[in-house]
């Protein structure tokens, strides 16, 4: 199935365009951040799931059963988490052209009411919050299992050189100092290098979502509503009127008091 990029839809630039013509203009630049964010953050996603891909299938070339099953499996935790954010993300390009689509053919009947109606759907912000909480939660996990890795390749280093060892004193050979893993060589040193590449791309595409939600909450405050000239007069007319009353009231508590 061919990938739909959402700035390329044109229900997608009509809806823009209808928001821009009718006096929505923040509305507008909400929903651009978040078509280019989609289409931006997708592209992302693939790229990880791809590197995740190539480090499997060289993991599977290990010969070590216990090994390969082991290393595997610290992968698939890595896959699952960054599938689980991509879902929202999938989730929320769904929900994009859904609530579009209907809101064109509200606005024949509705106007300008049918796109104050989807913009307040889309929960532009809410949705984007989603999906920073999925990336946040993979990158972690990348890092714990780059940490469990090299745990595992420390535990495999020793073993081996204590067989080797054990070899050395059947046919009568001193043993050997047992010298550090050398973390630069191997096949485990190869996938954390390609998991923390993965972790370095979720890291810059969280960074990116905080400035789109900074930007959202800007938009936001733009669009509080201002109070009127007439409101305002209201309010100060009270603000006046209650010393008046104070006064007046005291006055007439003196008077009765004096009768």
């Amino acid at each position: 199935m061919e990938k739909q990029v959402l700035s390329q839809q044109e229900n997608i630039k009509k809806f823009s365009q209808l928001l821009d013509v009718n006096g929505m203009s923040d509305q507008k630049k909400e929903f651009d951040y978040l078509i280019q964010y989609i289409d931006q953050m997708e592209n992302q996603f693939d790229t990880v799931l791809e590197e995740l891909r190539s480090v499997k299938q060289e993991l599977n070339t290990i010969q070590d059963k216990t090994f390969r099953a082991t290393a595997n499996k610290a992968v698939d935790k890595v896959t699952a988490k960054v599938n689980e954010a991509k879902n929202s993300l999938i989730k929320l390009k769904q929900h994009v052209l859904k609530t579009v689509d209907k809101a064109l053919n509200d606005f024949k009947r509705q106007g300008k009411s049918a796109l104050t109606a989807a913009v307040k759907k889309l929960n532009v912000k809410g949705m984007i919050e989603t999906i920073k909480k999925g990336l946040d939660s993979a990158t972690k996990s990348m890092d714990q299992n780059i940490d469990y890795l090299s745990k595992l390749g420390n535990e495999i280093h020793e073993a081996n050189s204590h067989l080797k060892n054990v070899g050395r004193m059947f046919i009568g050979k001193d043993t050997k100092e047992i010298t550090p893993r050398n973390t630069n060589k191997g096949l485990i040193s190869k996938t954390q290098e390609k998991i923390f590449f993965c972790m370095s791309v979720f890291t810059k595409m969280s960074v990116k979502t905080d400035a789109v939600l900074n930007t959202l909450s800007e938009l936001e405050k733009k669009e509080e509503p201002k109070k009127s000239v007439k409101s305002e007069l209201r309010d100060i007319k009270k603000t006046n009127s209650k010393p008046a009353d104070t006064k007046i009231n005291s006055k007439n508590e003196k008077h009765l008091g004096q009768r």
